[in-house]
């Protein structure tokens, strides 16, 4: 008689499941590795070409860059000129004002033989009439908004002449 196992035949039938199923999804793991190192590969000549147009462009670059320096470096110098310029202009200005504003307070009573002016002093030798011209005088230059100090440094009565001169160091801001 012939024997019929069922137990067999299911159990190969499993395995034979298990292998089937094994193969068709290691090939399309195998299929799916293969298409990512294909675009890896193909996406290294994108970048590569990216890096050589990169390198390119810094090579055009670095030329300009070298034809302008010459211009650049004379762009700076005049640039450092005018703004020299712009404070000596700043700082004559200022003195000329000073200066004017001296001469304001003198009004005809005072009498200037030598005034320098630098940043931060004004230098003055002057002769008036009388001492009290001269109180005036430095009074009236207490006024100025600039002024932070006045040194008289030497009074000179003249009898013979009737003239008071004096030297004032005056300081400013």
């Amino acid at each position: 008689m012939s024997s019929i196992n069922f137990f067999q035949e299911q159990q190969s039938n499993v395995i034979d499941r298990i292998v089937q199923w094994t193969l068709t999804y290691g090939r399309m793991v195998i299929m799916l590795t293969y298409s990512v190192a294909l675009v890896a590969f193909l996406y290294r000549f994108t970048v590569d070409y990216r890096l050589t147009n990169l390198h390119d462009q810094i090579q055009n670059d670095k030329i300009i860059v070298k034809a302008m320096s010459d211009s650049e470096t004379l762009f700076r110098n005049l640039q450092a000129r005018l703004q020299l310029i712009g404070q000596i202009s700043n700082t004559s200005s200022t003195g000329i004002t000073r200066l004017k504003d001296l001469i304001d307070v003198a009004k005809g009573n005072i009498t200037f033989t030598d005034i320098s002016i630098s940043d931060k002093s004004e230098l003055a030798v002057i002769s008036t009439n009388s001492i009290g011209q001269l109180n005036a005088f430095v009074t009236s230059i207490k006024q100025l908004r600039y002024v932070t100090d006045i040194n008289i440094e030497n009074i000179q009565n003249k009898i013979s002449t009737g003239q008071v001169s004096a030297i004032l160091n005056i300081s400013t801001n």
